[in-house]
């Protein structure tokens, strides 16, 4: 019912909200680890909206961080719950890929419940950012809690993937294919890959694209198309290794180094597709 009078929000200076969960049966849960919830949809029924340490897997819902070591036993009664800090807090920790102070801003994952890492494990959610650099891996960061965590994985957890665009096998000369596509906001490609929606009819093809930004070449990602490759066919690009930042109004081309040559009467075509990773700022 809507509000007719005002109401009494309670809330305290320096309150840490703490979520109350039952952990897993023979889950162990050690203090100051991270901690989530599985969902709905996991595997093992008894799994299901229980606490256990966080191994960045399917069904796992990030929440923050224990208080006091627990071990799941769905047989006592009461069923043990372990007390998880659902705030946003600082941590001094030693995070692994960090090594000077370009490193601060950047984001940050947790591969388990205690390693730090500013590589994207699979599947991968942000869990803080660096907000100091100190000296070797050793970085201060901020660990995003409940909210933080909840509005990242409702927002697409920074990652989506991207249609470029469709290439036609009829062209035969090398260059840009497209052109002038507008970044939206700063992040990187982190891969490319073609899908192949019609099959080439010119047993020659051979054509090898690759993303630039900014005019400039990706470092890798080549996705390579040939005349045996039939319809639903994905082609992964190599590995992207580097050059592949953008940010907003950035103009973003797929150049095509031709090999091979379709005829003008090819009817054959190329979904083109990248993953990209959101960066903070602009």
């Amino acid at each position: 019912m809507a509000l007719t009078a005002d109401a009494r929000r309670d809330s305290r200076e320096g309150y840490i909200p703490l979520i109350a969960a039952q952990v897993v049966n023979a889950s162990v849960e050690y203090a100051g680890g991270f901690a989530c919830m599985n969902s709905r949809g996991h595997g093992t029924a008894g799994s299901r909206g229980r606490s256990q340490a966080w191994t960045s897997a399917n069904f796992q819902i990030p929440l923050g961080f224990a208080w006091g070591g627990v071990t799941g036993d769905t047989a006592a009664s009461p069923i043990p719950e372990v007390q998880i800090d659902a705030s946003d807090t600082f941590e001094r920790v030693a995070v692994t890929g960090t090594g000077s102070v370009a490193d601060q801003g950047r984001v940050v994952f947790l591969s388990d419940d205690e390693t730090w890492t500013v590589t994207r494990p699979a599947p991968g959610h942000p869990a803080g950012m660096i907000v100091r650099w100190y000296t070797g891996t050793t970085c201060l960061v901020l660990r995003f809690g409940a909210a933080t965590l909840a509005s990242i994985a409702l927002a697409g957890l920074g990652q989506y993937t991207w249609h470029l665009g469709k290439i036609a096998s009829s062209r035969t000369v090398s260059g840009n294919h497209l052109t002038g596509i507008e970044a939206p906001h700063h992040g990187r490609f982190t891969s490319f890959y073609g899908i192949v929606d019609r099959k080439s009819t010119t047993a020659t093809l051979n054509e090898a694209f690759n993303l630039e930004i900014g005019a400039a070449n990706v470092t890798g990602g080549v996705v390579t198309w040939a005349f045996a490759d039939d319809v639903g066919t994905k082609l992964a690009g190599t590995a992207i290794t580097g050059t592949n930042e953008f940010h907003e109004g950035d103009l973003i081309d797929v150049e095509g180094v031709i090999t091979g040559a379709g005829a003008a009467t090819d009817v054959g075509d190329l979904n083109l597709y990248a993953t990209v990773q959101m960066d903070l700022g602009n």
